[in-house]
């Protein structure tokens, strides 16, 4: 196999491809574009659900209210949500 330099490489990965060979790509591993698109959206709204309802770290400076959590509570809150992702793979 044939080593690249790092700029061969970057050149490789920056210019864009042609129409027809994202279309051979797709194809031959069996990728549907409309369900990346899905995907993409879903995982959007899992990381903002995730991230608005975290209980952890309290940042300086926040306005956000500081609630005081034990480890307990925020393991079992991480758990609801590991449970319910799950779930919702199961159902895809």
């Amino acid at each position: 196999m044939k080593r690249y330099s790092m700029d061969q490489f970057f050149n490789y990965l920056s210019k864009p491809m042609k129409k027809e060979d994202v279309e051979i790509w797709n194809s031959a591993n069996n990728i549907i574009p409309e369900y990346c698109d899905l995907f993409e959206d879903f995982s959007f709204s899992l990381y903002y659900l995730v991230t608005s309802t975290y209980l952890g770290f309290s940042h300086e400076g926040s306005n956000v209210t500081k609630i005081g959590v034990n480890n307990t509570e925020k393991i079992n809150h991480f758990n609801f949500f590991l449970v319910f992702f799950l779930l919702l793979l199961d159902l895809l």
